[in-house]
C-alpha cells in the first residue's frame, strides 16, 4: 500500500509526504476586502514562514538575516501602501494608526540589528511576537477602516 515510503529513508526523503505545515496561516477573517491590502497580508504570513522555516532548519546567520530584512522591507512598502491609501480617502484614523505601523518598524530594525550584531537569535518569541502582532492589527487596527473605504468606494 505504501511502497514508496520506506521508514529507513531520512527525514529529507520523506519531505514530500510530511511536510509540516506552515506556521502562519492566512483565514478569510483577515481580509480588509480590499485585494491588494489582503496580497500584501498574504504575502507578509508566507514571509513569517520562510523564516520560522530557516529558524526551524537552522540555516545560517545570513540566511536569516536576508530573510528578515526582506520581511522588513516588505513590511515597511505595505505600511507605506496603506497609509498612501488612507490618505487619499481621508481616512480620519490615519495617525494613530501610522504610529502603530512606526512601532512595530522601530521594534523589527532594533531586533534586526541586535541579530546582526549576534547578539540575540530568532526564536520562537520572534515568530509568536511576529504573528500576534500581525493578526491583531489585521483583526483590530485593520478591519477599523474596511467600511469607511467601502463606503468611498476603494476598489475590492
Amino acid at each position: 500500500m505504501c511502497a514508496d515510503v520506506d521508514p529507513r529513508r531520512s527525514d529529507a526523503a520523506l519531505g514530500q509526504w510530511f511536510r509540516p505545515l506552515p506556521l502562519f496561516q492566512w483565514q478569510a477573517e483577515y481580509s480588509v476586502k480590499i485585494g491588494i491590502l489582503d496580497q500584501h497580508h498574504k504575502r507578509l504570513f508566507e514571509l513569517m514562514n520562510q523564516l520560522h522555516d530557516a529558524m526551524r532548519e537552522q540555516s545560517g546567520q545570513t540566511v536569516l538575516a536576508a530573510i528578515l530584512d526582506n520581511l522588513l522591507c516588505y513590511t515597511q512598502a505595505h505600511f507605506s501602501a496603506e497609509e498612501v491609501l488612507m490618505e487619499a480617502f481621508g481616512y480620519p484614523e490615519t495617525l494613530p494608526h501610522r504610529i502603530e505601523h512606526d512601532r512595530l518598524t522601530r521594534i523589527v530594525l532594533e531586533f534586526q540589528q541586535q541579530f546582526v550584531a549576534g547578539q540575540v537569535r530568532i526564536g520562537i518569541q520572534l515568530m509568536e511576537f511576529l504573528e500576534s502582532w500581525l493578526v491583531q492589527h489585521i483583526l483590530g487596527s485593520d478591519k477599523k477602516y474596511v467600511d469607511f473605504f467601502a463606503e468611498r468606494g476603494a476598489k475590492r
